[in-house]
């Protein structure tokens, strides 16, 4: 078979020769390598922002381990459970007292045992005037050991300036 190509035909075959060829190479190579690029582009960015976080964090670590320290016998275990039990509800008891809080109840839950560290929590009910409330979260927020107030809930009584609360109060201490 002889076939005889004008100069327009041979153009044109070359043309869409190319055409082709390009387009096949951009699906095939060059498309894969930038989708790859990406990719590459957006785990380093990914790598490089942990690799600060974790930079950041070494470098407070002898910050951490002072802090650590300095209240290593407040957040760790000194005893039985129960003598932890009895040491959040003698702190939180006293506190009330001293500041004219009337507890109506006050109820340990059950200590949640998370592997390295203890879960101390204790619900607490009370009855007073809000200024008082206010001084017991207080109270309570800046104590030696730790407490965090994970539930409060707050309702209005019929007397004036008087509530009732429910608290839910809770102590993490190290193994």
């Amino acid at each position: 078979m002889n076939l005889h190509l004008s100069g327009r035909e041979k153009r044109t075959s070359i043309a869409t020769a190319a055409v082709i060829g390009a387009a096949l190479l951009y699906n095939f190579v060059i498309g894969p390598l930038t989708g790859y690029w990406k990719l590459l582009g957006k785990e380093t960015n990914k790598n490089y922002l942990e690799l600060q976080k974790l930079r950041r964090a070494l470098e407070m670590k002898d910050s951490v381990d002072k802090i650590y320290e300095d209240n290593k016998n407040q957040i760790s275990l000194q005893g039985s459970d129960e003598q932890e039990i009895a040491t959040v509800l003698t702190e939180l008891e006293s506190s009330s007292k001293s500041i004219g809080l009337d507890i109506t109840t006050i109820e340990p839950l059950p200590v949640e045992d998370k592997g390295f560290c203890k879960k101390y929590s204790t619900r607490i009910e009370a009855i007073g005037e809000m200024a008082t409330m206010g001084s017991f979260i207080s109270a309570v927020e800046n104590s030696t050991l730790l407490f965090n107030i994970e539930r409060l809930q707050i309702q209005a009584t019929r007397e004036q300036n008087i509530v009732k609360s429910s608290f839910l109060i809770s102590r993490i201490l190290v193994k």
